[in-house]
């Protein structure tokens, strides 16, 4: 088994902070006295330390980690973590995207509940979500409240703190008309704020069967398309210092509060202690947490091994329940009913119809790509859109219609005309800012249909467009 870190009593630590980004590493421990470096059996890089007490409060002893951006990363080291220090409580810091007007820029958001918004069904013509959820555990959140009300963990004026969920998943999300944000908004309405960590860090310690952990998050942007603009205004470094500084208070409070059993582990009680700015004498670190492990080596690691089974099966299941909306999940390999629909494959019954959503700049060519129910994984199909949309390619010969009014008449005339162009390559972006539909139907009876769902305007070059493939079987 590794050695324990050479804090008092060689049991762990008070509390474990995980960080996803560097900016977020360097604004806890600005914090931290004592800081010394510390390295795993498996590699993972900690710094460890101390939170100076209050009066006669014991100095909080820490482990801090960077554990990089996703949910499959904060899992492994949020499990990783918390068999190696076997902390009273585990604090995921850092910045989040705000979805509500009433949390401002530099707001910090205390998750009361995590969702894990990715994860569902997809089928022809719409979603179906499978909501996966953590609640925070009542002691903490009662801790967490105190600090808040408290006040004294921020110099004045102080940033609100809302005590409000969040959802979680793998997309950095910068407008509030991308699908993803009209999913957020008809599944998950009561969220504030989103990120990319926590529903990874709240699965490991559920599997961990460890309860005491929290997010903390300071908005850095409004996820409305002016991201870039508010991280050149320094938003993100200033959001990072006041998640930071909420959860350095919170911190002291879950060490300065008397332990109280709870099975095989401790955790803070629900009374805070005196929270306020840490005077600048340091403290006697506080004494040991229990006598040596007298078991055989072979019974202790019973529970190692088993926990590395468990973050194991979370980053499947949470590389799964990702896929099914970035790139995978159920996809129809039944034949599909189109319903009224007249594309050939469909008469048939014998076609596969697979869809994502796109945006295209018309100014700067940037992407975006949805990937709804993966397209770009359909193999064998002669079809193909370039990265940058620009232009959509035919293997072999081929027909393109387009169409000036939305509507299946642009696929009936591709059904209709005999009259195909070898390897075509049809320029779309011409044809998108003007808001036409284009459809594109090879030899093969294999069809691919863009659709505009937004043209551009005065006030955006971005049209959105959802492209779709018909493959015949």
């Amino acid at each position: 088994m590794p050695s324990r870190p050479d804090t008092p009593g060689g049991h762990g630590v008070d509390v474990v902070f995980l960080t996803a980004l560097g900016l977020e590493h360097d604004a806890i421990l600005a914090h931290l006295v004592d800081a010394r470096p510390r390295v795993d059996s498996d590699g993972t890089h900690y710094t460890l330390g101390g939170l100076p007490g209050r009066g006669p409060a014991p100095r909080t002893t820490v482990a801090l980690a960077l554990v990089g951006e996703g949910n499959l990363a904060a899992a492994a080291l949020a499990g990783r973590a918390i068999r190696e220090f076997r902390p009273r409580a585990l604090l995921l810091v850092g910045v989040a995207g705000g979805l509500t007007s009433d949390a401002v820029l530099g707001d910090v958001v205390v998750a009361t509940r995590i969702h894990a918004y990715q994860g569902g069904r997809q089928e022809t013509g719409r979603f179906r979500p499978r909501p996966r959820g953590w609640p925070i555990s009542h002691g903490l959140e009662q801790l967490a409240r105190a600090v808040a009300r408290d006040g004294g963990w921020c110099d004045a004026p102080a940033p609100r703190v809302h005590f409000k969920p969040i959802v979680s998943g793998d997309v950095v999300l910068d407008s509030r008309e991308a699908p993803v944000a009209r999913l957020i908004a008809r599944h998950y309405s009561d969220a504030t704020a989103i990120d990319m960590e926590s529903a990874g860090v709240a699965e490991a310690a559920h599997r961990s069967d460890f309860h005491q952990v929290i997010t903390i998050r300071g908005v850095s942007d409004a996820a409305d398309g002016g991201k870039r603009r508010a991280d050149t205004a320094g938003w993100q470094h200033r959001a990072a210092a006041n998640a930071a500084g909420f959860a350095v208070a919170l911190a002291r409070a879950v060490g300065g509060t008397p332990r109280v059993a709870d099975g095989h582990r401790d955790t803070p009680a629900t009374a805070p202690a005196p929270i306020g700015p840490a005077p600048p004498t340091e403290q006697v670190p506080s004494s040991g947490r229990g006598a040596p492990d007298e078991r055989p080596e072979r019974v202790r690691r019973i529970p190692q091994l088993l926990s590395a089974a468990a973050v194991a099966a979370v980053a499947v299941l949470l590389y799964l329940g990702v896929s099914a909306v970035v790139g995978g999940g159920d996809r129809p390999d039944e034949p599909v009913d189109a319903g009224t629909g007249t594309w050939a494959p469909a008469r048939s019954g014998s076609g596969v119809r697979l869809e994502d959503w796109r945006t295209l700049d018309l100014e700067t060519g940037e992407t975006a790509d949805y990937d709804i129910d993966g397209v770009g994984n359909l193999p064998g199909m002669d079809l193909a859109l370039s990265h940058d949309a620009s232009r959509l390619i035919a293997l072999g010969p081929a027909r393109v219609a387009v169409l000036d009014i939305p509507g299946e008449a642009a696929v009936d005339r591709c059904l209709a005309s005999e009259e195909y162009v070898d390897g075509l390559h049809t320029n779309l972006r011409e044809l998108l800012s003007q808001g036409r539909d284009v459809c594109v139907r090879t030899q093969e009876e294999n069809l691919a249909m863009l659709t505009v769902q937004r043209p551009p305007s005065a006030a955006s070059a971005r049209v959105e467009f959802r492209y779709t493939l018909w493959k015949a079987r």
